[in-house]
């Protein structure tokens, strides 16, 4: 009797073990999940603004690893201002990064402007918009648990895919395609 006793304990005390084992793998695959961020390159063209940007619409923070410009012609940089042509860098720009990005958290819900300008006139707005669109923008980043991961997208700014600007009653609306 106390030797069938000692073997049920013994039994009973592997299979909490084993039930605790996998409680804490699924626990823990679980809260990698929670605090997975999800990166989006965006491009947005508002009246006559132009912007491209990096979005964090995950629940944990983004390190950069590094964001890459190619162009069609296979020259890369780690700015866009580099494949531009020289008449289009000299054009007034809001914002514009140049330089590394390597490290830089990108918040939950945070944004970073790779780049937003107003052309002076659509001369200007045609010729940038046609260069863009030979331009991918390549983003390299990991989460907190260090898992890699890659996003890249080919710059389009055709005016029928961006979005539309709607003016009703002197206030401006953008709807976007998602």
């Amino acid at each position: 009797m106390i030797f069938l006793t000692t073997i049920s304990g013994i039994v009973l005390s592997i299979i909490a073990i084993i039930i605790s084992v996998v409680t804490f793998i699924k626990h823990d695959k679980h809260s990698k999940n929670k605090l997975k961020p999800i990166c989006t390159i965006h491009q947005s063209l508002y009246d006559n603004l132009i912007s491209i940007r990096i979005e964090n619409n995950g629940i944990g923070p983004i390190i950069l690893k590094s964001v890459l410009f190619t162009c069609d012609n296979s020259r890369t940089a780690n700015s866009i201002y580099y494949l531009l042509p020289e008449d289009i860098r000299k054009i007034k720009y809001h914002r514009i990064y140049i330089g590394e990005l390597k490290g830089l958290a990108i918040h939950p819900n945070g944004k970073l402007h790779l780049m937003s300008m107003t052309p002076e006139d659509d001369i200007i707005m045609r010729k940038f918009k046609d260069t863009l669109k030979t331009i991918t923008v390549n983003v390299e980043y990991y989460d907190i648990y260090n898992q890699n991961y890659e996003i890249q997208k080919k710059l389009n700014f055709n005016d029928d895919n961006l979005g539309i600007l709607i003016s009703t009653e002197g206030q401006k609306m953008l709807l976007e395609n998602l």
